[in-house]
């Protein structure tokens, strides 16, 4: 296959304008071949970055080969192993995730098996153009092997519904498939907090199932990976008066804190005064989502 610089300058070629007469003033030849673009540029550039990947495609054949059953492969497999223990770099080119991509699209359930357990490398940004976002949406729909839904739940939410498919994305709220749907709803709005998705979580917060609805609440913190807005943590304080079964999830997400434990072991001793007991943890330090909502009253600070 020739290089991309090669393709390109056949297509500057091909669409070079014609020469300028000899008394044609260089500065009108100048913008004569600046307002003329090459239309072949993009095409091929599209073209490049959709090509499929033939040693990925190898590396994934030789998998396929392994034994697999109850829609597992054999661990010990060597194929399989070296599948599971080859490079990110491989998969980090312009054609990695297009040929995890489809493999997706592949009828036999032992090659998307292996691409949902890669999974997508730089995804929102690959996912941020409609074609590919759209050919991931057909996948998921064509699909019936329900170990698959949760792996893609997850990349359903690298989709920016609020750009682009935002109709298709309000549809797979209410996808039959729980472990899709709870997927779905733990990762939306922590990959993108913003008002598309927080609509996303509000229909999963009325979900039938205990899961979904679960996976929403914690949605709103994400142990602190999720950027809170003023929606957000409008939303959150509204869960954090719930008294069903559900409202220690919505305390956790709240009030969730992240913090470290002294070491022990290298906490100093003396002979003369042995320490006895560990030293009291630091306390633990509020997460973002925490902090927004003292602003509303709802978290109170701790006593000093």
């Amino acid at each position: 296959m020739r290089s991309l610089p090669f393709v390109l300058a056949i297509a500057t070629a091909a669409c070079t304008p014609a020469a300028q007469p000899t008394n044609t003033p260089v500065s009108e030849t100048t913008a004569g071949a600046a307002q003329k673009p090459c239309p072949e540029t993009t095409e091929a550039t599209t073209a490049q970055k959709d090509e499929v990947d033939q040693d990925i495609l190898a590396l994934a054949a030789t998998a396929q080969k392994c034994n697999f059953e109850h829609g597992s492969f054999d661990y010990d497999c060597a194929g399989y192993k070296e599948w599971r223990d080859a490079g990110d770099d491989l998969f980090e080119g312009p054609s990695g995730n297009s040929t995890i991509l489809s493999m997706l699209e592949d009828k036999d359930i032992r090659a998307r098996t292996l691409a949902t357990q890669r999974g997508f490398t730089g995804a929102r940004s690959y996912f941020s153009d409609p074609k590919h976002g759209a050919r991931l949406l057909a996948v998921i729909d064509k699909e019936r092997e329900e170990r698959l839904f949760y792996y893609y739940g997850r990349f359903a939410a690298y989709i920016n519904g609020e750009k682009t498919l935002g109709k298709e994305l309000r549809a797979l709220a209410n996808h039959p498939a729980t472990n899709f749907r709870q997927s779905f709803a733990e990762n939306a709005l922590p990959t993108h907090p913003n008002e598309f998705s927080l609509g996303l979580v509000k229909v999963f917060l009325d979900d039938p199932d205990d899961s979904v609805r679960r996976a929403a609440i914690r949605s709103l913190s994400a142990s602190g990976r999720t950027r809170p807005t003023e929606g957000i943590c409008a939303l959150l304080k509204t869960q954090i008066a719930r008294t069903d079964k559900l409202a220690i999830d919505a305390l956790i997400a709240g009030r969730r804190a992240s913090a470290r434990a002294w070491p022990t072991s290298s906490w100093p001793r003396s002979r003369s005064a042995p320490q006895t007991r560990p030293p009291p943890e630091p306390r633990a330090r509020p997460t973002t989502p925490t902090r927004c909502l003292r602003s509303a009253g709802v978290a109170r600070r701790p006593k000093s």
